[in-house]
């Protein structure tokens, strides 16, 4: 019986990540809003559904680029939160990935990543 007990125990244990529920993270916003060349861009995106506690832009010659700085942080309430900011200097198309990760106890966190792409017009 207490073989048969502790079976069930580890069973049980081992077996919770397997029924909790997908940790999805997503974005406010899914596509960029156009950039203006010579004009002031402004843009926050926050991460939504799960906590974040691992956030950053994946290319760092990426955070100033064509007059503009893009910066990836967590926020207090474990939001991740990508800011774009500066004045575009010319037309191109700027491509960034942001990964990060949810937190994990008994069961791993969930790993993400969304590829975005800042298109600069005249």
């Amino acid at each position: 019986m207490k073989k048969m007990i502790t079976f069930f125990f580890i069973l049980i244990i081992s077996g919770c990540c397997s029924i909790m529920e997908e940790r999805h993270v997503g974005f406010s916003i899914s596509e960029l809003p156009l950039a203006t060349v010579g004009k002031k861009y402004d843009l926050k995106i926050i991460t939504t559904g799960y906590p974040v506690i691992r956030f950053r832009v994946d290319n760092p010659e990426v955070y100033k680029k064509n007059g503009l700085t893009i910066t990836a942080l967590v926020d207090d309430k474990m939001h991740g939160v990508i800011e774009v900011v500066g004045v575009p200097e010319k037309a191109e198309v700027i491509s960034f990935n942001v990964e990060g990760s949810t937190p994990g106890t008994q069961c791993p966190g969930a790993r993400f990543e969304k590829k975005f792409n800042l298109k600069t017009i005249e």
